[in-house]
């Protein structure tokens, strides 16, 4: 039953795309980037604003971490935006001088498992003598 209802209602809706399209949204021009594929060339010409994600893990290893500012100086959207996941360590400090603006996303408050992930993460940090970085 579950099946048959998935498979009717929904497999028309599906929408399709590769990360390497161009979105049009309201006017704007967005696309994903895939950083390492853009080291010494300058991209991203026209575009309204580019997606990096994830950059966690290029913001913890410093080789990697100055290949990538070469890579967003040479990112000419008009905005670049860097998403990051789960950072409860000081590294995304570390690309503060490339960016213009820092979002954090608290979730902590929108369900009790949310709340309950952060008390434990928070106090890991307080038993190593850590605080959170935010």
């Amino acid at each position: 039953m579950k099946k048959g209802f998935w498979s009717k209602d929904f497999a028309n809706h599906y929408l399709v795309f590769n990360l390497k399209d161009i979105f049009k949204i309201n006017g704007l021009n967005i696309q994903f980037t895939q950083w390492k594929k853009h080291r010494d060339f300058r991209f991203n010409d026209n575009k309204d604003f580019a997606i990096f994600h994830p950059v966690q893990t290029v913001i913890s290893d410093i080789s990697e971490l100055d290949k990538f500012r070469k890579v967003l100086t040479n990112s000419k959207a008009r905005k670049n935006i860097l998403i990051t996941t789960n950072d409860f360590n000081n590294n995304p400090e570390k690309i503060y001088d490339i960016v213009d603006a820092v979002l954090i996303l608290d979730t902590t408050a929108s369900n009790e498992e949310n709340k309950q992930t952060y008390d434990t993460i928070k106090a890991n940090l307080a038993a190593d003598g850590k605080e959170e970085p935010y």
